[in-house]
Parts: C-alpha cells; structure tokens; sequence
C-alpha cells in the first residue's frame, strides 16, 4: 500500500471508531457545537489531504512532467512560389541559358493575362489574343511591350539607359509592367 492508502485507512478506522465511541457515550461531545466539530473535521480532512499529496510527490520517481509531442503542421506550398523563384534568376542566367525560363515565364504571363481579359474584360480569347499582339490591353506601353513587338516603350537612347541603369534585364522589366497592370486591373474589377 502506498503513503496515501495507509493514512486514509487510518483516518477512516479513527472516524468508525469515534462514531462507535459516540453512539455508546451519548455525552461525550456535549460541550462541543454542531458547526465547531464541521470545521474541525473538514481542517482534519484538508490536512490529511495535504499530507497525502506531499508524500505522493516526494515519493514519486518522475523529475518533470511528461507532455505530448509538438504538434508541426506540414509545409505548403505557396502559390506562385515557383515562378517567382523562376523569375528572380532571369538576368543572373544570361540570354543564352536564360531562354527557355523567359520562353515560360512569358507563357505563364500570356495565359493569366488572357484570362484576366476573358474573366474580368468581357472579352472572347480570340480577342484577348488580339489585344494582346496589337498591344492595347493596357495603357502602359512598357507593359503592352512585353507581348506586342510593334510597340515601341522608350525608343533606342531610353531604352538603352534604363536597362544599362537598372539591375533586372529589359524582360524582367516588361514581366514586371505586365503584373502591375493585371493587378491594378483586378483591383479596379473588385471595387
């Protein structure tokens, strides 16, 4: 038997044997109240509760609380996490070994753009597509030039100069007008 069996087998024989005591000597708590010999009791039964956990706890072999397993929850993918990765190293890759990532990320674009024209323009894709090539999707030339060949969007000094200065080739900076745009687009759709 553990420390807390023992004391609560003895605390209940003592309460037998007191309640015998009282049954045969009807006198014996006379001068003791109703509600004095209750809270004496109860004091009596808190302590010997006390007492019983406190040995519990230093008998007890265990130093620290056993917890469960942290819960981790599993990755997710992010949307477009993989063209954003496929874009940011266009210009680092150079022309050559960079084409096929720029033949994808224009494709990509292509297709969202078309979408975006079909869902939110009202237009057929046939004319989404020829929006596109005629460049009047969007009245941001830079943007507009990323799918039309015809449309001229710095002329050869300005183009020149702003793709010597920046650090993202002249693609990248097309690319860039071309997700403005479609983003102020359905900004505009949503309002």
């Amino acid at each position: 038997m553990n420390g807390s069996r023992t004391l609560f087998s003895l605390l209940g024989a003592g309460a037998v044997l007191g309640g015998i005591a009282v049954a045969f000597v009807p006198g014996l708590l006379d001068g003791v109240s109703q509600t004095q010999l209750l809270v004496t009791i109860l004091g009596v039964v808190a302590l010997v509760q006390a007492v019983s956990a406190a040995t519990d706890r230093l008998n007890s072999t265990d130093e620290a609380a056993t917890t469960h397993p942290v819960e981790y929850r599993d990755p997710v993918t992010i949307p477009g996490a993989e063209f954003d990765e496929g874009f940011g190293v266009l210009g680092a890759m150079g022309r050559m070994r960079g084409a096929r990532r720029r033949d994808a990320v224009r494709d990509r674009l292509e297709r969202a753009t078309i979408d975006v024209l079909t869902r939110y323009g009202g237009l057929s894709e046939a004319e989404a597509n020829a929006q596109l090539r005629e460049g009047t999707w969007t009245d941001d030339v830079h943007a507009a030039a990323f799918f039309a060949a015809e449309v001229d969007d710095a002329g050869f000094f300005g183009g020149f100069l702003r793709t010597s200065l920046m650090s993202e080739s002249l693609f990248q900076q097309r690319a860039r007008h071309v997700i403005d745009a479609l983003n102020r687009r359905l900004i505009t759709e949503e309002r």
